[in-house]
């Protein structure tokens, strides 16, 4: 009966840590392309004015 309690725990803990992780990834990923997007905008707007 014990050893279920244990199990149980560290299944919790680690699906908590996989959890965090994966949302910490999504809003990093979703960082990066939102800076990639601003880059390539200033970028685009860089060339356009060198022409002028």
């Amino acid at each position: 009966m014990e050893t279920d309690f244990w199990n149980n725990f560290w299944m919790v803990v680690v699906g908590s840590l996989s959890l965090g992780t994966s949302i910490v990834a999504i809003v990093l990923a979703f960082r990066a392309n939102k800076q990639t997007k601003k880059q390539i905008k200033i970028s685009s707007n860089s060339i356009y004015l060198m022409k002028k």
